[in-house]
């Protein structure tokens, strides 16, 4: 078991169950992902875990064959296209280089 508590939904989702979540103990905040066990949800978790952090959200742990994830929770900033907006596309630049 990966110890959860303080499961919340999050809103405005279609297709997989997501929840944030905290790990017990902890102020660890994580995401838990459910989807039905399929082919692309298997693609979604090799990707993940192919990049291991790099350019994408950290997977964390997984039970392919239950279709769930436990991600990282990662909250969004301030976008590449407002970086852009301002004039400022050589930021933009430095935060991509590493993708």
């Amino acid at each position: 078991t990966w110890g959860l508590e303080r499961l919340e939904l999050v809103a405005e989702l279609s297709y997989n169950l997501v929840l944030r979540a905290n790990k017990v103990g902890s102020e660890k905040k994580v995401i838990l992902k459910m989807g039905v066990p399929s082919p692309e949800l298997n693609s979604e978790i090799f990707s993940l875990n192919a990049y291991g952090g790099r350019g994408s959200v950290r997977l964390l742990d997984e039970s392919s064959q239950d279709g769930v994830f436990l991600l990282e929770e990662v909250r969004p900033g301030t976008t590449l296209a407002s970086e852009s907006l301002k004039g400022d596309d050589a930021q933009a630049v430095r935060v991509c280089r590493p993708l």
